[in-house]
């Protein structure tokens, strides 16, 4: 129908608007849904190649943290753990999961946002089954074009569902 024109045309034009900004050659068809997405979820989208769907992305955020007593009330908010990795990092991970687990704030999470060649981390895929406290998300990415770590920290950011963020990097130690 032309309404359905009309949007493709304009997810068009907001393409070639990123391109354009960015010096970019190409970039990855915008979908549909994308109509109602914010200039940073469709930078998300361009910049992992269409990998990264914040729609669907933000369908795997935990629910939003308790707040009883309200904020203002004393309440302890929830600490999002960002750590961005990567297939040649895995053998750090079970590190990072003991440093996730040291830290004493009572509500926390961890959200990982890992890039591999071949085989995405078991550990992490193992853990995120175990504990709902762990949000994975695992993406496919050959090694030439693999992802930077702040970009894979944006991603983190966004499936984040605490008040409050830390950020770990998965060789260090907390």
């Amino acid at each position: 129908n032309s309404d359905q024109g009309a949007n493709f045309s304009a997810l068009q034009q907001r393409a070639a608007e990123w391109k354009r900004k960015h010096g970019w050659a190409q970039a990855e068809s915008l979908p549909l849904e994308a109509e109602f997405w914010t200039d940073h979820d469709c930078d998300l989208w361009f910049r992992t190649g269409g990998l990264f769907h914040p729609q669907r992305a933000r369908e795997r955020r935990r629910p939003p943290e308790g707040d009883a007593g309200g904020t203002s009330g004393g309440a302890r908010r929830r600490v999002s753990v960002l750590a961005p990795t990567c297939e040649a990092r895995q053998g750090l991970h079970e590190g990072l999961w003991s440093c996730f687990e040291a830290q004493t704030w009572p509500d926390k999470e961890l959200v990982i946002v890992e890039t591999y060649s071949s085989t995405p981390s078991k550990f992490f895929e193992e853990k995120a089954k175990q504990d709902e406290r762990v949000v994975f998300l695992s993406y496919q990415v050959p090694k030439e074009k693999d992802w930077s770590s702040g970009l894979k920290r944006n991603l983190c950011a966004q499936l984040a569902s605490g008040g409050l963020s830390a950020h770990f990097n998965d060789g260090d130690l907390y």
